[in-house]
């Protein structure tokens, strides 16, 4: 699936759940702005999509394309807001959707745009159900205290 159908779908089910999202077009921008803007429900935040051809299950790290600047500009971020606010990464891979908290410390965790499992929150669902999964997913991600006190 194309990042741009994944967006369509991402900010149909976010609509559904009372936010509103404004797509960045990046090449009117600095390197590294997310992909998207979401504000609602007393919250707003920046996403960055990511649609992976690969699996991510049975794997301690997968691969991210990062483009350049892109975790720089997360890091820049999560430092201005003293890490109470972060950018979050939504990556479609072939089996699963990730949801990654940009915060400084999962950054850091990062090589050579792999990232590790553990600091995702992975929904192992199939075809389009994991949508439904997604918006109860961001809903509890933004409120469980911004991924537990950012």
């Amino acid at each position: 699936m194309l990042e741009s159908e994944f967006y369509s779908i991402v900010k149909t089910k976010l609509k559904k759940e009372g936010y509103d999202c404004v797509r960045i077009e990046t090449g009117t921008t600095e390197k590294g702005v997310p992909d998207v803007f979401v504000q609602g429900n007393g919250y707003d935040f920046w996403c960055e999509l990511k649609s992976e051809k690969a699996k991510a299950s049975n794997k301690e790290k997968v691969k991210v394309h990062f483009r350049s600047g892109q975790l720089a500009w997360a890091l820049r971020y999560a430092n201005a807001h003293d890490n109470h606010k972060c950018t979050l990464t939504i990556v479609q891979c072939l089996d699963c959707v990730l949801i990654i908290p940009m915060t400084k410390e999962n950054i850091f965790l990062i090589e050579d745009n792999y990232v590790p499992l553990s600091i995702c929150r992975v929904l192992y669902t199939n075809e389009y159900a994991y949508m439904e999964a997604l918006g109860a997913t961001m809903r509890k991600t933004i409120n469980q205290s911004i991924i537990d006190s950012l």
